[in-house]
């Protein structure tokens, strides 16, 4: 479930736009995520993801392909079902959480890789922990340099199911 969603500013507005971000109005909102190991088609395995969250004019899917770069010490999440956007995650461990904090983007087009200034996108943290009655808590935030933190939700899983 949604226990929050906001966006603020102008490039809250974009951003929650660009996510399906609502301004706080789906708390309680149902909110499915789907991890599962694929192979990679490099040789290796990553995990594919999938969440869909529930407004009232109806779901929000979202997919993607997160895999290790061993060369770059860092997760690159490809986003989208055509991967039209790549972020490069830097994972961490702090107070009883895994953090993942954006440091490259880039936007594929026509078979090119386009890196995205940080300046002009931005980046993103995600964050996940364990709730005291043991369920799996999950934020994304979106934050600029200059602008702050700009949008973001903040679930709560309340169970799996198959």
């Amino acid at each position: 479930m949604i226990r929050r969603m906001w966006r603020r500013g102008p490039m809250g507005w974009l951003g929650g736009r660009a996510l399906h971000l609502g301004n706080g109005a789906l708390a309680g909102a149902r909110f499915d995520l789907r991890n599962e190991i694929v192979t990679d088609g490099r040789d290796g395995s990553a995990m594919r993801w999938e969440r869909t969250h529930h407004l009232m004019s109806g779901p929000v899917h979202g997919v993607g392909l997160l895999r290790w770069d061993a060369a770059g010490g860092a997760l690159i999440d490809v986003i989208g079902n055509r991967g039209w956007l790549e972020v490069e995650l830097l994972p961490h461990v702090e107070e009883l959480a895994v953090t993942m904090t954006s440091r490259r983007q880039w936007l594929r087009i026509a078979g090119l890789r386009l890196p995205l200034p940080r300046l002009l996108v931005g980046g993103a943290r995600t964050r996940e922990w364990q709730e005291p009655d043991g369920r799996l808590g999950l934020s994304l935030t979106l934050h600029h340099t200059v602008f702050g933190d700009y949008a973001g939700y903040e679930a709560i899983m309340t169970g799996a199911s198959v």
